[in-house]
């Protein structure tokens, strides 16, 4: 539209002077239009306009203006020294109506024409000049009927260098004095076909309609179609607008490669909405989005009103399946799809890197956003069902709250918080599991060989808070807790892969090629200024309880972990050896042992409470569902045993 209203304007500029003079024109001929179009009009126009070929008039009813080889200089910063070429106009008056004060003109024809649009740097546009043409309506003279033939529109961008090109095979628009303005075009857009045809109201309604203004417009570009159907109280103040819109497209690579934008194939997408408003404040209605088998439904609303910009979606889906978007999702990691090569360690052996945290101060809105009752699937991982999530951003800070879902026969609660505080990162993140199948997710699941046969059910929570200014700093901050607990698991035969024979031996795990039994795992972990204590850590399996104590400490970067073994069948090869697990994140070294851990960690681990005691029974209820095979592992405790940890279960997860 805005090529058609420059295009628009630079003819009906063409044709002021001519019908200014035509008793000059009468005497002088094709001379004196040449001559009047290359000194006056120029000189309103502020652009030096030249003819360069035959310039004539057939007298007549109506009288026809010819001129060849027209062309309209560019502006002095522009990348060509023409803005507009015409290998010939043709221009239709009727004298005797001019006379009489009609400002139509019946038509205006163009011939293999080239227009140039192009925005500098700074801004500032080559099409400006033609503002007096376009806002001095009343004064000029207006085209009741434009062809186009063979025309080309070129939109250039100097500050990226983009180019895009319109090719108007047939170009028709007409504009009687009081009827409804009519528009059919043909041709390509960056190589790709288009056609586009519509209506909409008489040209005199559109500064002071006196009526909703209708706009009716179908295009099609490739393979992909566009429905326009609406009315604007004040059209062009972009007020009380009310419109229906409807796109199907088949081959949406097509779309965005004329556009500029690289998509790889995806599945043929339809989009319905309505949309109102105006003077800031807009919503898109009734909105149905449906890509392959994916699709979405619901509303959306903005407000520009206020000091931040507001938007709110309330959306729903049956079914996202990742697999539509798996063109789009390799794309996005096509330039990381590759590994990294292995990083050097840094001086110290350190791993967590001193790499500063930047994360993206986003002020400039407000957003709320919610998406329920999804069912989210892919070929090569496990469906999320009853997915429902919430999403706000306020003032810069980004919160889910929360985000659920069922999988694998579980359910899973998320809330987090981020803040992207002036001095430092912070987060808060609680995580909730309720009985998740291991064996469901290790079918479906991309998993590494010694997680590929896991089983059983497993369930806590995790809970962490932390702030820093690196990801070093803000590992070594981290304040928190968890709790995990499984039952009816196994460990892979893959262990013997990761671990020596002599370790598997004294943990009563060297199972030959079978997956070994775990009847129930309890665990619980405290984190204090970026160390994970151990104070719980417990693995029941048919050969051994093996009992665990020790710490993780992010800041130091360093492991200290045992893990005694008690038999069930006590030989002489199987004596409560514990096993260390020692080193730093650069170098960990597992091997049978018999140094205490407190040797290592001083007070900080208490020797005495290695047994799960009875307060963390009603997490495990929570996290697996009553009468769980862990419970025995509670039993064995005596009424004396002091309770460790939170006694009250995490919140459950929403609906």
């Amino acid at each position: 539209m805005r090529a058609l209203k420059v295009a628009g304007g630079i003819g009906v500029g063409l044709l002021i002077i001519p019908i200014l003079f035509l008793g000059a024109l009468a005497i002088g001929g094709g001379s004196v239009l040449a001559w009047l179009l290359e000194h006056p009009v120029s000189r309103l126009a502020g652009r030096q306009i030249l003819v360069d070929g035959l310039v004539s008039i057939r007298w007549g009813e109506p009288t026809r203006l010819i001129a060849e080889n027209v062309r309209i200089a560019n502006a002095g910063w522009g990348s060509r020294s023409d803005m507009f070429v015409a290998q010939r106009a043709e221009i239709d008056i009727d004298p005797r109506a001019l006379l009489k004060g009609t400002r139509h003109v019946p038509l205006v024809l163009l011939e293999r024409a080239m227009l140039l649009l192009e925005t500098a740097p700074n801004g500032q546009r080559n099409w400006d000049f033609a503002r007096a043409f376009r806002e001095g309506g009343s004064a000029w003279l207006r085209p009741s009927h434009i062809v186009l033939r063979d025309g080309t529109v070129i939109f250039r961008n100097d500050s990226s260098g983009a180019e895009r090109m319109l090719v108007a095979d047939s170009l028709a628009v007409d504009v009687p004095a009081a009827a409804p303005i009519k528009l059919s075009a043909a041709g390509t857009f960056q190589q790709q076909p288009i056609r586009l045809s519509g209506s909409m109201g008489p040209l005199d309604e559109l500064r002071r309609p006196t009526r909703p203004y209708p706009v009716a417009l179908e295009a099609r570009i490739a393979d992909s179609d566009l429905t326009i159907r609406a009315t604007a109280a004040e059209p062009l103040a972009l007020a009380g607008i009310e419109a229906a819109l409807a796109f199907t497209g088949r081959r949406l690579d097509d779309v965005a490669a004329a556009f500029g934008l690289a998509l790889p194939p995806l599945p043929e997408l339809r989009a319905a909405g309505e949309i109102t408003g105006g003077n800031g404040d807009w919503a898109v209605k009734a909105l149905t989005v449906r890509l392959g088998r994916s699709d979405v439904e619901g509303g959306i609303a903005l407000s520009t009103r206020g000091l931040v910009p507001y938007a709110r979606a309330d959306l729903s889906s049956s079914l996202i399946d990742l697999d539509d978007l798996a063109g789009l999702i390799g794309a996005t990691r096509s330039g990381t799809s590759a590994p990294p090569a292995p990083r050097p360690i840094a001086p110290g052996g350190r791993v967590i890197p001193e790499a500063p945290i930047t994360a993206p101060q986003v002020r400039g809105v407000n957003i709320d956003f919610s998406l329920r009752g999804a069912r989210i699937a892919a070929s090569n991982a496990p469906p999320l069902e009853d997915v429902a999530v919430a999403f706000r951003l306020k003032d810069g800070v980004l919160a889910l709250d929360p985000v659920t879902f069922s999988v694998a026969g579980g359910q899973v609660a998320l809330d987090m918080t981020v803040d992207p505080a002036p001095r430092a990162l912070e987060l808060a993140l609680d995580l909730d599991i309720r009985r998740v199948d291991l064996a469901q997710l290790s079918r479906s699941a991309p998993l590494p060989p010694y997680a590929r046969d896991a089983r059983g059910i497993a369930g806590g929570f995790v809970r962490v808070r932390s702030a820093g200014t690196s990801v070093r700093d803000f590992f070594s901050r981290m304040e928190g807790e968890a709790e995990v607990f499984a039952e009816n698991g196994a460990f892979s035969p893959a262990l013997q892969h990761l671990l020596d024979r002599d370790v598997l031996e004294a943990l009563g795990l060297d199972g030959g090629a079978r997956a070994m039994p775990v009847s129930c795992m309890v665990s619980r972990f405290d984190l204090k200024n970026g160390v994970v204590n151990a104070s719980t850590l417990l693995i029941d399996t048919p050969e051994a309880t093996l009992l665990g104590q020790g710490n993780i400490n992010f800041g130091a970067e360093t492991i200290y972990v045992d893990i005694t073994p008690h038999h069930k069948r006590v030989t002489a090869a199987t004596l409560s050896t514990p096993v260390e697990v020692r080193g730093t994140y650069a170098s960990v070294t597992i091997r049978p042992g018999t140094a205490r851990i407190v040797e290592h960690m001083g007070a900080a681990i208490e020797p005495g409470i290695l047994l799960p005691p009875p307060a963390l029974q009603p997490l495990a209820d929570v996290a697996l569902g009553e009468n769980n095979t862990c419970a025995t592992a509670f039993g064995t405790r005596n009424a004396e045993d002091v309770a460790v940890g939170s006694s009250s279960p995490p919140k459950k997860p929403r609906p």
